[in-house]
């Protein structure tokens, strides 16, 4: 299981920083590695923080959990694959 306490501690430094691409890709490399290890707990939580994070910089299509690249990550979630990276726990 992942260091949630850790990681999301650093992703508020990022963000006191004014690092915001820092943080999304610390969370989304968190989110993929939660997706390898089946720890769908820290999953919610990474994606919840990224959802707020798109909706915060304007980026709706991120936000929305549409696109995303082929090869990106994905999660079993109600028996379906989704993609981790644009995941939202509403779409999937």
């Amino acid at each position: 299981m992942l260091d949630m306490q850790k990681i999301l501690e650093q992703v508020d430094r990022y963000f006191e920083e004014n690092k915001g691409e820092e943080a999304e890709s610390l969370m989304q490399q968190a989110a993929a590695q939660a997706v390898q290890e089946g720890d769908h707990s820290g999953l919610l939580q990474l994606l919840n923080e990224l959802l707020g994070y798109y909706r915060e910089t304007g980026q709706e299509e991120n936000a929305q959990g549409q696109g995303g690249p082929k090869d990106a990550p994905t999660s079993p979630f109600h028996g379906k694959a989704c993609r981790a990276r644009y995941l939202t726990p509403l779409r999937c």
